[in-house]
């Protein structure tokens, strides 16, 4: 009389992290030294998040068969990872004129992004400040069907003022003296740029 199998699938449930996951389904029953391999129809390998099914449809050992057989279906998941900062967050800030500093972050999946705020719970943008004042900036990893969307706490960062000295004002040209008030106009320069009063 021909042998019901019982099959054993290992681990179903698994977590998403970007490597192919696998079901090994096996003949528990087996008797010492019999192989016994199995026909598989369904869905044994995946990578991405979801509910899979797989069924042992054969055998090759004739002592066995899958009449009245045990656990022959098994659904198996992978589950949606939760995403994390591996390099957390951080900044460094510039002087009014120069070169913005890029913030710098990276995550176990996906690329950040990066938003601006002159206020910690204002409204974010991907427009970088200029202006001299405190800002904030926050990394954002778009969610995907496998991971959540990640989004780091805010970090405070400063665009400092630039000091002026007497090299950045231009030479005043004398002027005749008339009886009335003299307002010499003064040029502040910045490089080749002259800068506005109450502006820049």
């Amino acid at each position: 009389k021909k042998k019901p199998v019982i099959i054993d699938w290992g681990t179903t449930s698994f977590v998403y992290d970007g490597m192919e996951k696998a079901v090994n389904p096996t003949v528990t029953n087996a008797v010492s030294g019999d192989t016994v391999n199995l026909t598989i129809e369904g869905t044994t390998t995946a990578t991405n998040k979801g509910e899979y099914t797989a069924t042992v449809t054969a055998i090759d050992n004739e002592n066995y068969t899958l009449i009245n057989g045990e656990n022959l279906t098994k659904n198996w998941s992978v589950a949606e990872m939760i995403n994390s900062f591996t390099t957390n967050l951080a900044i460094t800030g510039w002087v009014f004129g120069e070169t913005p500093n890029a913030p710098t972050a990276t995550a176990a999946f996906g690329t950040p992004e990066y938003t601006y705020s002159s206020s910690i719970d204002g409204a974010y943008s991907s427009d970088v400040p200029t202006e001299a004042g405190t800002y904030y900036v926050k990394a954002t990893v778009t969610g995907t069907e496998n991971y959540a969307e990640l989004v780091s706490e805010a970090v405070e960062f400063v665009i400092g003022q630039k000091v002026l000295y007497a090299d950045n004002i231009n030479t005043i040209a004398d002027v005749v003296y008339t009886g009335e008030e003299i307002r010499p106009v003064i040029e502040v320069m910045d490089g080749n740029t002259v800068l506005v009063l109450d502006t820049d």
